[in-house]
């Protein structure tokens, strides 16, 4: 099989009061889930810096899928996750 996965769009950045994030969404072939379904705290290779997930989705898109990682400076990400 070939690797269909490619990232949809570019990496966004918003920023609040609370603090900066990143978001990437990917299209993934199903039998690639298991390499973009990262586990929380993981290390965000594709955010600029030193960044961890702090969540992510997966939607159905017809034989493929949506997943969306979202992630945080190091620091900010330890916080969500610990007070999630």
């Amino acid at each position: 099989m070939s690797n269909t996965t490619r990232m949809i769009g570019k990496v966004t950045t918003s920023a609040t009061k609370n603090g900066v994030s990143y978001r990437a969404t990917y299209l993934v072939a199903e039998h690639e889930l298991h390499i973009y379904e990262p586990g929380i705290y993981d290390k965000a290779l594709w955010a600029p810096g030193d960044c961890v997930v702090t969540s992510y989705t997966r939607e159905a898109a017809g034989p493929r899928w949506l997943v969306t990682i979202n992630a945080a400076p190091r620091e900010e990400g330890l916080r969500c996750f610990q007070h999630g």
